[in-house]
């Protein structure tokens, strides 16, 4: 074969497989069909593994009549009381989903779109607002082979509050972060570990623009923009949070449990899964936060769907494989 039509298709199978495997901004084309999985297939959680949905919602102050609301922190909560693990999953808000009606949409949009009348509900209620939030939670069961049944949710005010009722938290803010927090009027220098009021850490959560750069345990140094980069930050205060509270005791651990729900807008949580869950904080209290983003990378691309910027999982099995590996211990479960 001529030695310049060789190269020429090296060039041209190398950038479909950079294209392929590494998020980039594209134009608008159509989405590949999604594997959503019927509820009927959901696979049961193994006996020891707890679920509990984190969903934050985008703004200060909530009111069920104010109707762009969206859920643009969401983090599932899991805890193993088997293998003494607690692991905060976070999903990217403008993660490409199928909706119930077939009609693709970004995930942080099924609230707002499903507090509808079709139950016979009133928009702006505390029921409409409800089945939203359990529609979301249907959505991420579908897509990723989970059985989420608890939630609980809040608000930046919220978020804020619990901060300040624990005494603020401690985390490593760069250069670069303390620059954008100074913009909000934050009197921070940065480079080093700052406590942070609730105010400051919330602050610090939404960030964005601002590229997330951290160093895993080989040494390898990463880059995360945008979303990546703000759920990676979430993930961080809400460690910091699980760091303060490593050394309570149950006196306190019910004190922080009342402060949160007294702080809640939206839960299904019942005073006897309250009962549960301090009981799974004895249990792993003091034990180190492992992390997860979804999707993983190399598995998506920036496509632009129905007008909408998303994050379009390419390899939803990946995703999946990813996501199950990380929950459920291989040495305790076989699935």
């Amino acid at each position: 074969m001529n030695k310049k039509i060789l190269r020429a298709a090296s060039l041209l199978l190398l950038l479909i497989l950079c294209f392929s495997t590494v998020p980039g901004t594209a134009e608008s084309k159509e989405p590949i069909p999604i594997p959503v999985i019927s509820e009927d297939e959901i696979k049961p959680t193994p006996a020891g593994i707890h679920h509990y949905m984190m969903i934050c919602i985008d703004q200060w102050g909530f009111d069920y009549h104010l109707l762009g609301s969206h859920t643009d922190g969401m983090i599932l909560v899991t805890v193993d009381e088997y293998s003494q693990r607690i692991m905060l999953t976070s999903f990217i808000r403008d993660l490409l989903i199928q909706r119930f009606d077939g009609k693709y949409g970004r995930i942080n949009n099924i609230f707002y779109y499903y507090q509808t009348d079709k139950l016979g509900l009133k928009r702006g209620t505390e029921d409409s607002a409800r089945q939203g939030i359990e529609e979301l939670v249907r959505t991420i069961n579908t897509h990723f082979d989970l059985d989420i049944e608890k939630y609980i949710v809040v608000d930046f005010t919220q978020v804020q509050a619990i901060v300040d009722a624990i005494g603020g938290v401690d985390i490593y803010v760069s250069t670069r972060e303390a620059k954008r927090m100074r913009s909000f009027g934050i009197p921070i220098s940065g480079g080093a570990i700052c406590h942070l009021s609730g105010y400051e850490a919330v602050i610090y959560m939404r960030m964005r623009k601002t590229a997330y750069e951290w160093v895993d345990e080989n040494g390898e140094k990463h880059i995360e923009q945008q979303d990546e980069g703000r759920t990676h930050r979430t993930r961080n205060v809400l460690a910091a949070i699980a760091e303060k509270l490593a050394d309570i005791n149950e006196d306190e651990m019910w004190d922080v449990v009342d402060i949160v729900m007294r702080h809640t807008i939206l839960t299904n949580i019942t005073n006897s899964d309250l009962l549960e869950i301090v009981r799974l904080a004895g249990i792993v209290q003091g034990v180190p936060l492992e992390q997860l983003r979804l999707p993983i990378d190399k598995t998506y691309w920036q496509n632009t769907v129905a007008k909408m910027a998303t994050e379009e999982i390419l390899d939803w099995d990946a995703n999946r494989q990813a996501l199950h590996d990380f929950l459920f211990d291989q040495d305790f479960f076989v699935r």
